[in-house]
């Protein structure tokens, strides 16, 4: 199956979840492996796995967390660090954002949006590059992608160009890809 058609089937898939989901499930399955570990997130659009909350627990708990600001349709995305009640400001795609003046870090971990996963750790974005672009100039930071369990489908296909993620994070668990 072609990109443009897993994401039309992905997106419907991903819709009929109900909308966004609240953070509070990922919980029970935060590794505690990464207690100490600085993350990043994003802001939830359409019906995005939710991941806020995980942010806000976590950061309650002293933990570093951001969400990223595009920088350019070309360029990799910039995180900013950001915890509830900060302010944020809309940015292209209507997607919120942390202001251009909050301090920036690099992440230990990197939460990823994706329409659809497979077994390998593939992941199947929106096709605007951001992440791939993103996780290629953070080759430390573990890639973990956020998802509903019904996000995953047989295969994903790839480029070159495509970043697979080290993880997945469900309302059923934790799950650690083979090395890619």
């Amino acid at each position: 199956m072609q990109k443009s058609t897993l994401r039309e089937h992905a997106r419907t898939r991903r819709a009929g979840q109900g909308g966004p989901q609240h953070g509070e499930a990922l919980l029970a399955h935060w590794p505690d492996a990464f207690a100490d570990l600085s993350v990043a997130g994003y802001y939830p659009i359409g019906t995005e796995f939710d991941c806020l909350p995980l942010l806000q627990t976590l950061r309650y708990a002293g933990v570093m967390t951001g969400l990223p600001r595009m920088e350019g349709e070309d360029q990799p995305l910039r995180f900013h660090v950001w915890e509830k009640g900060q302010a944020l400001i809309p940015g292209p795609y209507d997607i919120y954002e942390p202001a251009p003046a909050a301090p920036t870090f690099q992440p230990d971990i990197i939460l990823v949006p994706l329409l659809a996963f497979d077994a390998r750790g593939a992941r199947l974005g929106y096709g605007g590059g951001f992440y791939d672009r993103t996780l290629a100039v953070h080759p430390y930071a573990k890639a973990v992608g956020i998802a509903f369990d019904s996000q995953e489908v047989d295969h994903v296909p790839t480029d070159a160009h495509d970043q697979r993620l080290d993880a997945v994070l469900t309302p059923s668990g934790y799950r650690a890809f083979k090395s890619n």
